[in-house]
């Protein structure tokens, strides 16, 4: 959502599949990346994303999974996953935590 960081209800059941996920491949971590759109200060969005990813670590260890599986990293509006949005739709895109599974080499 705009200006927030809460987890929404229809991205709670997707965490919970993750944590599920992670539960059963117990040597593989996960960085959370945070991701703004482009409205709001650079320091601003940088801020609020670094919350996003903090929420969705907050929620998978409260789901049982290691923090110290789970890294975060904020990029605000820096990595757009639709560059130049002009719409709401768009920038609702832009607005998220994504994912790196690191899975360990043998």
């Amino acid at each position: 959502a705009f200006d927030r960081s809460a987890i929404g209800e229809a991205e709670r059941k997707k965490l919970e599949n993750l944590a599920d996920y992670l539960k059963k491949h117990s040597s593989y971590t996960l960085i959370i990346e945070g991701h703004t759109d482009k409205r709001g200060s650079m320091e601003y969005n940088r801020a609020l994303s670094e919350r996003r990813a903090l929420a969705v670590k907050q929620y998978l260890t409260d789901l049982g999974i290691g923090a110290k599986r789970l890294e975060t990293v904020p990029y605000g509006e820096e990595k757009p996953a639709v560059k130049n949005a002009s719409m709401a739709e768009e920038y609702a895109k832009n607005r998220r935590a994504a994912f790196i599974l690191e899975i360990p080499r043998n």
